[in-house]
C-alpha cells in the first residue's frame, strides 16, 4: 500500500541501498507479466518508462547486475498465457515479437488508436542476446527471483465479455456482463486460475518472491456513474476481486500490492484506464517499498501450501503458443456449432472464436518473423 511517509526520497534511497547490498553478490532476476498495466502505453514521451523499467533502472544505477524479462502485453495478457509462456519457455526475442504485434492489434480499439503512443514499439527492439534468454530457464536458475505479477483484470473482461469502455458505451454489452456477474461464480474461477499461476511459478522455483498487483477502478467509471448507476456493480466486482485476491495472496505467501490510487492517474483525462508517467513513477516507488518489506523486513520466508503442483516445461517456444491458440479456436468453433443463433451465449462464443483466431494469427506471424530473424543472424 502507498503511504506518504514511505515515499520520501530519503526513505526510497535508504531502501534502495539496503536492497542493493542484499542483491550485490547474487544479482537480480526480475520478471514482469503480463497485463498492459506494465506497458507505458499512455505515455507520449520518447523517454517513457514503465514501473518495472524504472525499478530495474534504479538497481542498475547502483551497479547491481539485473536480468529483466518484460512480458507485459497489450493483448496476450490472460492467466493462461502466463502458464503457456512458462511451459513453452519462450525466449525474450519471442516475447518481444508478441508484444510488438500485440500493439498493432490493440490500436484497432477506439481509445487505444487515439491514446496509445505512436512509437511504443521501440521498447521491443530485439537484440542478439534476446534469442538466448528464456523465461522459464531464468526463473528456474535464479537464486531468489522477483516476479511482478499483474494478471486478472483481463480474465474478468474475458469472463464477462466486456471491456471498461464497452461497458460504458454499449447497453447490450453492459446488460449481458451484469447478468454474467449474477449467474456465474466468475471470481471463483479467476482465483483458481491465478492460484494455478502461483503454483506453477513456485514449482519452477520455490524461492521466488511474487508481488501481485491489485486492480483499480477506472476513472471513467466514476465519471459516468451519475448517468449510468449500474456501473456501480462493476466497481463492486473490482473491490470484491481485490478482497479475494488479498486472501489468495495470504495463502500463497505472495505480497499483495495495492494500486487503488492509480484511479487518479488514468490517461486521456480518464477515458484511457492505463496509467500516465506519474502513475508509473509511483508504482515503481511502491514496488521498492514492497520488495524491501518482503525481502529485508520479513526476511523473505516462503511458507507455501502443500502440495504444490508439478509444472513441466516442453521448450516448444512460439510454435507451442500457436498450437494452444489453434486448440482454443477449434473449441470455440465447436461450441458455436452447438449453440443456436438465438442463444444469448452465441455472440459470446463468436467473439471468443474471433479472439482466439487473432491470437493464432499473431503467434503464427510472430513465429515466422522470429525464424526469419534467426536466418539473418
Amino acid at each position: 500500500m502507498v503511504r506518504n511517509d514511505n515515499m520520501t526520497s530519503k526513505n526510497i534511497d535508504l531502501k534502495l541501498t539496503s536492497l542493493g547490498n542484499h542483491y550485490r553478490d547474487t544479482g537480480m532476476v526480475v520478471i514482469g507479466a503480463n497485463e498492459s498495466l506494465g506497458v507505458p502505453c499512455a505515455i507520449r514521451s520518447k523517454n517513457r518508462q514503465g514501473f518495472s523499467e524504472l525499478f530495474v533502472k534504479a538497481f542498475r544505477t547502483l551497479g547491481i547486475d539485473v536480468t529483466y524479462i518484460n512480458a507485459y502485453s497489450m493483448k496476450i495478457n490472460k492467466s493462461w498465457h502466463i502458464d503457456r509462456l512458462l511451459k513453452h519457455n519462450l525466449s525474450v526475442a519471442e516475447i518481444k515479437k508478441i508484444q510488438e504485434l500485440s500493439i498493432d492489434y490493440a490500436r484497432k480499439g477506439p481509445i487505444e488508436k487515439i491514446g496509445m503512443s505512436k512509437n511504443l514499439k521501440e521498447m521491443y527492439s530485439i537484440q542478439d542476446e534476446d534469442f538466448n534468454i528464456r523465461i522459464a530457464d531464468e526463473l528456474q536458475n535464479a537464486e531468489q527471483p522477483l516476479f511482478f505479477y499483474s494478471c486478472g483484470a483481463n480474465n474478468i473482461m474475458h469472463k464477462l465479455h466486456a471491456s471498461p469502455i464497452s461497458a460504458i458505451i454499449n447497453n447490450e454489452t453492459r446488460a449481458h456482463a451484469l447478468r454474467r456477474i449474477d449467474e456465474e461464480k466468475a471470481l471463483l474461477t479467476i482465483m483458481k486460475d491465478i492460484a494455478q499461476n502461483f503454483e506453477n511459478i513456485y514449482s519452477l522455483n520455490s524461492k521466488t518472491d511474487i508481488f501481485c498487483l491489485g486492480i483499480y477502478i477506472p476513472l471513467a467509471f466514476q465519471r459516468f456513474m451519475a448517468i449510468l448507476p449500474k456501473l456501480g456493480k462493476f466497481n463492486d466486482i473490482i473491490n470484491e476481486y481485490n478482497y479475494e485476491l488479498q486472501k489468495l495472496c495470504t495463502i500463497y505467501n505472495v505480497a499483495f500490492v495495492d494500486n487503488s490510487y492509480l484511479t487518479k492517474y488514468c490517461g486521456m483525462m480518464g477515458l484511457d484506464f492505463h496509467a500516465v508517467q506519474e502513475g508509473h513513477n509511483l508504482m515503481a516507488q511502491n514496488m521498492i517499498n514492497e520488495v524491501y518489506n518482503k525481502v529485508i523486513l520479513n526476511k523473505r520466508v516462503n511458507s507455501l501450501p502443500s502440495p504444490i503442483s508439478q509444472f513441466e516445461i516442453d521448450n516448444k517456444g512460439l510454435p507451442g503458443m500457436v498450437e494452444d491458440a489453434n486448440a482454443d479456436y477449434l473449441k470455440a468453433i465447436s461450441m458455436l456449432s452447438h449453440t443456436g443463433t438465438e442463444n444469448e451465449y452465441f455472440n459470446e462464443w463468436s467473439s471468443k472464436a474471433t479472439e482466439y483466431r487473432r491470437e493464432y494469427d499473431l503467434f503464427t506471424d510472430a513465429n515466422l518473423q522470429i525464424v526469419q530473424k534467426k536466418l539473418i543472424k
